[in-house]
């Protein structure tokens, strides 16, 4: 069954993912996402600040790890940065803002979200779009669909899969295809071609192993189409 921790029961909660998994998949530098769950000092002597963490990971002591949700909330905060150029510092109060706000210790998770600018807002049903960064700034609406878009969620709009990004050349590649699937009830969690349990990573290895894509889809009766976006998407197999 489901492995349970300190009583919590859902897999969604439960640390899964080292830093340099997670990283791996969502195709962000380790040292940019590990500043996100731990923190950073900027500067030296009396210049010297400190940033707290803006996502809290399922797991601190010892190795850091992230729980899927700890993804999802990685997954959106990148998509703040990258879409918008948002200073972190900036992004940082408007979490701890969120967080107060909605009662939700996992906003980026767990809230509607949208962005106009370079502003951040929370997109509540039913609600005027509220600014949470200036109140009457108003600015083209930028909506983080893209990103917001690949992932499904449960009916308390709690995430339950997400689909991430393939990497071509060097670029995450924001198209439609949803090629890999992370399901925290599927495979442990590790990533999976779309509508099986193969993981991606097997996959990867066959292939960096000299065996032929052909070869590969015929073995486990997918198309090689499927197979390849699969190894588009794990650019190079991740350290644990």
């Amino acid at each position: 069954g489901e492995m349970v921790r300190k009583g919590v029961t859902d897999v969604r909660e439960q640390p899964a993912y080292s830093v340099a998994e997670a990283a791996a998949y969502l195709h962000i530098p380790k040292a940019t996402l590990r500043s996100w769950l731990l923190g950073t000092t900027y500067g030296k002597g009396l210049k010297k600040r400190d940033f707290s963490p803006v996502i809290r990971p399922a797991q601190t002591e010892g190795q850091v790890l992230l729980s899927f949700f700890n993804l999802v909330e990685a997954h959106v905060l990148s998509a703040i940065r990258r879409t918008h150029k948002i200073p972190l510092q900036q992004v940082r109060p408007i979490v701890e803002r969120l967080r107060k706000k909605s009662g939700s210790p996992r906003p980026l998770a767990t809230e509607r979200l949208s962005a106009i600018g370079k502003e951040l807002f929370r997109d509540a049903p039913g609600e005027e779009l509220v600014s949470l960064t200036h109140e009457d700034q108003r600015a083209m609406r930028l909506i983080l669909d893209a990103y917001i878009q690949r992932i499904d969620r449960d009916d308390h709009y709690l995430p339950v899969k997400l689909y991430p990004f393939a990497k071509v050349n060097g670029y995450t590649v924001t198209d439609d295809r949803r090629a890999v699937v992370i399901n925290p009830r599927v495979a442990y969690g590790k990533p999976v071609l779309v509508g099986t349990a193969i993981r991606a990573d097997v996959l990867r290895e066959r292939w960096d192993a000299g065996e032929d894509i052909a070869e590969i889809a015929e073995d486990y009766g997918r198309n090689q189409a499927e197979v390849e976006a699969a190894l588009r998407f794990i650019t190079a197999s991740p350290a644990a």
